[in-house]
């Protein structure tokens, strides 16, 4: 159109970008990939679909990773998935054909650039029988240990770690087909400058 939209909301002003970053577009998935260098394999993607910075991927050259993984179609109350093998998979209730672990991207809780101290997470479950585990890495790096998540209700788990980003992973390690996780709340503070 005829107007222009800031949007880095300074959100990237404290990276250090240099004359050689590079600008690319994925129309499939709507995202202006921006690269922090050119030897770098940093790339930080703005999603047009939610006007917002979606992520943050790492060693794209190397996986062919080159946006988030999220096709996903609703069709007559069933949900279909791309999985790793570029096949196209159904959500499926019966253990035989349910293979899924939940698994966010990378929350940046609106700045890329600012460092946060992340103190919990509160996650309500609804039907979990069984045990759910929840893992989580800080800026890309490895997962913590597990920490369970046994029976349904509202459940504090301590995270207590610093860092730009968080990213979580929860799978369920009992034969439940019902389960639910109704709601996930992040306790975090900015880390600001002095």
């Amino acid at each position: 159109g005829n107007t222009v939209d800031n949007i880095s909301d300074n959100a990237l002003d404290t990276l250090a970008w240099s004359n050689a970053s590079s600008l690319t577009y994925d129309p499939s998935e709507k995202l202006i990939m921006a690269w922090l260098t050119a030897d770098d394999d940093e790339v930080y993607c703005y999603s047009l679909k939610t006007k917002s910075w979606v992520t943050m991927l790492t060693n794209v050259m190397v996986t062919d990773d080159t946006s988030p993984q999220t096709n996903s179609v609703n069709y007559l109350g069933d949900m279909y998935v791309i999985d790793t093998g570029n096949a196209l998979v159904k959500f499926g209730a019966d253990i035989a054909t349910r293979d899924v672990i939940l698994e966010t991207g990378r929350i940046s809780c609106g700045n890329l650039a600012m460092e946060k101290a992340f103190k919990d997470i509160w996650v309500t479950t609804v039907n979990n029988t069984g045990t759910l585990n929840i893992v989580w890495s800080i800026d890309g790096g490895d997962y913590t240990a597990v920490t369970p998540i046994v029976g349904s209700g509202r459940v504090k788990v301590p995270i207590k770690s610093k860092g730009k980003d968080i990213q979580f992973k929860i799978t369920n390690t009992g034969a439940d087909d019902e389960f639910e996780i109704s709601d996930m709340q992040l306790i975090y503070r900015d880390k600001r400058v002095k």
